[in-house]
């Protein structure tokens, strides 16, 4: 999980909205923000055990993933952001806000970074989770777009 939020952030750093090891046509999509709540519905209903979506603001370093695993009557959903740079005092307020909710944010050594998971057991606590971070911490407006991207793990 931390790898892909790595690969973002550099992706993010070379100024492109899609991390190029995991873009590709099929992958990639971009749209409202909710396009990516819907990519993972639906890969959460398939057959894959395993997998990440990434939401990145269309010309914006600010972005979301999630990571995704177990059987499709039981998946597990781990809301990912970076610590550094741009998102460093974004993490603390999403860090606040997750332990006053009564969730237990971690804190992942990722090498040159660490990265804030938050652990999910549904589909809907991590959609309205998101969505505060996305319009209320990082104040997005409603009509941004953004590159959705995903993968199998």
């Amino acid at each position: 999980m931390a790898v892909l939020a790595l690969r973002a952030l550099r992706a993010e750093e070379r100024r492109s909205s899609v991390p190029p090891a995991l873009a590709n046509e099929d992958r990639t999509a971009s749209g409202p923000f909710d396009l990516y709540f819907t990519r993972i519905a639906e890969l959460a209903t398939g057959p894959i055990k395993s997998f990440f979506v990434i939401a990145q603001a269309i010309g914006q370093p600010h972005f979301v993933q999630v990571s995704v695993g177990g059987p499709p009557n039981a998946r597990r959903y781990q809301f990912d952001i970076p610590v550094t740079g741009w998102s460093k005092a974004y993490a603390e307020k999403i860090e606040a806000e997750a332990r006053r909710r009564g969730l237990t944010p971690v804190r992942v050594d990722g090498g040159p970074i660490s990265f804030l998971d938050i652990d999910f057991n549904d589909h809907q606590a991590h959609a309205n989770f998101a969505r505060w971070v996305v319009r209320e911490v990082f104040g997005l407006p409603e009509g941004i777009r953004f590159e959705i991207t995903w993968g199998e793990h």
